[in-house]
């Protein structure tokens, strides 16, 4: 592993109540089902996929408006070499949309994430298409998404929709099956001061932000049935033959 790597497995725990929850379920999936490689599509620099033994294939495309590089989204070509420097289990670093077909890649993946994706997306059944087929025939899908059922798709200038629980399992019963959808993470003030940056120049602020963590991820234990003050959905579902 390399010293970036070791940084943040350590540092891991004073994350968000998100964070911790993502790389809780994925250790989880990849010990249970014996995964040996992943696909993260959408996922920037890949962060919940540090530790992981296997190996990992990135798909992602780089900013296409100021609004999206203001949000950091997307891999232009200056960070896709920073990533193949911080990281060890990084096989392939693939720019291309999603949406698109002839995607540059051969194998088949037994694990798929789609994190805090889909909600940018207006062709949301070609990208799951094109998913579906990157998957082997027992691939997992792992996708993240705000709750549709509580929070307003209008509260980020990048978003094209937020799907309610229902339109969710819809929509993934298309092409997945075994489709489980549950809320996860408690919103409100702890959680939102939880998602400050990490500025080590400011120690108190620093704290502060590491405390409404820990808060929140106490606030989010068993919420998995509650819609109202919930920030997300995720799903997990194997792929259909």
């Amino acid at each position: 592993m390399t010293i970036y790597e070791i940084s943040y497995k350590v540092l891991r725990i004073m994350l968000s109540a998100f964070d911790n929850r993502i790389t809780r379920d994925i250790k989880t999936i990849t010990k249970t089902n014996n995964i040996k490689s992943i696909v993260d599509v959408g996922g920037r620099k890949s962060p919940y996929t540090i530790g992981f033994s296997g190996k990992v294939t990135i798909i992602d495309k780089p900013p296409k408006n100021e609004i999206q590089k203001t949000l950091n989204l997307g891999i232009d070509y200056e960070k896709k070499i920073e990533i193949n420097k911080n990281r060890s289990n990084i096989k392939n670093i693939i720019l291309h949309d999603i949406t698109e077909k002839n995607i540059n890649v051969s194998e088949k993946f037994d694990l798929a994430l789609f994190i805090e994706v889909i909600e940018h997306i207006e062709e949301d059944e070609k990208a799951l298409s094109n998913i579906h087929n990157l998957l082997s025939n027992e691939g997992i899908l792992y996708l993240t998404t705000p709750n549709g059922d509580y929070i307003p798709s209008d509260n980020n200038p990048d978003h094209v929709k937020h799907y309610t629980r229902d339109e969710l399992k819809l929509l993934l019963s298309k092409y997945f099956k075994n489709v489980k959808i549950e809320y996860a993470i408690r919103t409100g003030k702890f959680r939102l001061r939880s998602l400050n940056a990490y500025k080590i120049k400011h120690p108190l602020k620093l704290v502060i932000t590491i405390i409404n963590g820990f808060i929140n991820k106490i606030q989010s234990i068993g919420v998995k049935n509650q819609y109202l003050r919930t920030a997300h959905l995720i799903a997990i579902c194997s792929r259909k033959k």
